[in-house]
């Protein structure tokens, strides 16, 4: 599944306005040795970090109560 997130960010940064044809998109880890690589235009999406949102997490039940203020 990731590599379809891959393939369906690269092609949506390749449709945007302005990005041509000869710019190169790549999903890596931006490092010197990588940089050097580089001869070409270049666009680089890398994920830096991620983390659940703890705050967002339901947990249990969640009451719903009826005109007359009883859980259904």
């Amino acid at each position: 599944m990731i590599g379809e997130i891959d393939d369906a960010m690269k092609a949506l940064v390749r449709e945007a306005p302005g990005i041509g044809k000869d710019i190169e998109v790549v999903l890596e880890a931006p490092t010197k040795e990588w940089a050097a690589r580089r001869n070409a235009p270049t666009v680089d999406l890398f994920l830096y970090d991620i983390r659940e949102d703890l705050k967002r997490r339901a947990q249990g039940f969640i009451e719903q109560r009826d005109e007359r203020g009883r859980v259904v």
